[in-house]
């Protein structure tokens, strides 16, 4: 009876700390994850062929068509369509926009609304894209698109966003035989994916906005031994600017397989050109040049654009830091993920 007496008040002290621990647990578990949380859509407008995705804006309540561009985090309005709107551009915007040929400019505009799909943003200071750069009305970028998963089927040309609330894995909603998943990052309005080109490991821009995929032409000689009639390779031209012509050529060059993960795009033709965004613009005078240098502008190793992109299904899972690709699904296939509204 003694042994008993002893051991039963050592016996609830345990049992005590057993369900202390127990309840410790439960309130310091994770929220259980769920479904897929459709937040908003759109119908993008694929033209030329595939390798302009555009999407349907509202500035002011005025329909626009703006660029899709993952290649850029901003978002912006040409100088041209503000001012056929109406809308004063100043100097002096949040970030500078540069254009393949090296062209900088800090401009931007105030918009009393902007509208996509079902999202509706009031008072939006907006970047302006210089006259001479594009003849876009606008660029819709990656900033719009980061407090929210992204996925586009370019094959359809749906965009769909969702709430990054899923359970980590899950998101493949549509019927694929494979899928690749690459680790990504966002960074300086850059989406960046790791992937594999002819065996190399290289990180890649994402760019909806670029028609064709690009590389520098250092990278390509470096990484690759490639340079002007290497095997493989075809002549573009010479490159000018205005009325000014270098005799820095660019090239193109078939690249066996370009990998995402599991997932292989087969002769992927690449334009190999000079770095203008750096000190190898041969048009910037030496004081451009130094500046260039000291601000880091310059191309990434490679832009993955639309010539490959547009038959692929992207989902971009910003909070899971990866990208998920499978083959584009045919124009006209319908794909409702479980739990949309």
């Amino acid at each position: 009876m003694r042994h008993s007496a002893i051991r039963w008040p050592m016996l609830a002290c345990a049992l005590a700390g057993i369900f202390a621990f127990a309840a410790a647990s439960a309130a310091d578990a994770p929220p259980v994850c769920g479904p897929l949380k459709l937040f908003n859509e759109v119908q993008l407008q694929m033209i030329d062929d595939g390798l302009r995705p555009m999407i349907p804006v509202k500035v002011n309540g005025h329909e626009e068509i703006f660029i899709f561009d993952t290649g850029s985090g901003i978002t912006a309005i040409s100088e041209k369509a503000a001012k056929d709107l109406g809308i004063t551009v100043s100097n002096g915007g949040d970030y500078y926009t540069a254009d393949v040929f090296g062209n900088i400019k800090s401009l931007y505009a105030k918009l009393d609304k902007f509208e996509f799909g079902k999202r509706k943003l009031d008072a939006v200071k907006m970047s302006v894209w210089p006259q001479s750069s594009t003849e876009m009305r606008g660029s819709f970028g990656l900033y719009f698109m980061l407090h929210y998963d992204a996925d586009i089927d370019f094959g359809t040309g749906k965009f769909r966003a969702f709430e990054r609330d899923h359970c980590p894995g899950q998101v493949v909603y549509w019927q694929a035989q494979a899928v690749g998943v690459v680790p990504v990052t966002v960074a300086d309005g850059h989406l960046t994916a790791s992937v594999e080109l002819d065996g190399h490991k290289i990180d890649a821009i994402i760019d909806t906005g670029a028609e064709y995929s690009v590389m520098p032409r250092q990278i390509a000689q470096d990484i690759f031994g490639l340079t002007d009639g290497a095997p493989g390779t075809e002549f573009v031209s010479e490159l000018s600017q205005g009325d000014r012509t270098t005799r820095k050529k660019a090239f193109v060059h078939t690249f066996a397989t370009l990998s995402f993960g599991d997932i292989q795009a087969k002769n992927t033709r690449v334009l190999v050109k000079p770095d203008f965004m750096s000190t190898d613009n041969p048009f910037l005078s030496h004081y451009e040049i130094y500046e260039r240098k000291m601000d880091g502008f310059k191309m990434p190793d490679l832009i993955i654009g639309m010539n490959v992109l547009r038959r692929l299904h992207v989902y971009m899972a910003f909070g899971e830091n990866k990208l998920y690709v499978s083959p584009a699904s045919a124009p006209g296939a319908a794909a409702q993920p479980a739990g949309s509204q």
